[in-house]
């Protein structure tokens, strides 16, 4: 299990199914944290994935 950031992200998006969603993208999401549904994270959010460490690890998604 890790957690990952994800920051720059604005408020309205601090939502657990769409961050559950986007965290799809890189594992599979377990949660999302407490303080980033309480919106206390400011443009920052948290989401635990759970890590094969048998695969290779997801450095980071480009925005486009």
């Amino acid at each position: 299990m890790a957690w990952k950031r994800i920051p720059s992200l604005k408020l309205v998006f601090h939502d657990e199914s769409f961050l559950l969603v986007m965290a799809i993208i890189v594992s599979t999401p377990v949660k999302v944290d407490l303080n980033t549904l309480n919106m206390e994270r400011g443009k920052s959010a948290r989401v635990c994935l759970e890590i094969d460490l048998e695969q290779p690890i997801m450095g980071k998604i480009d925005k486009r």
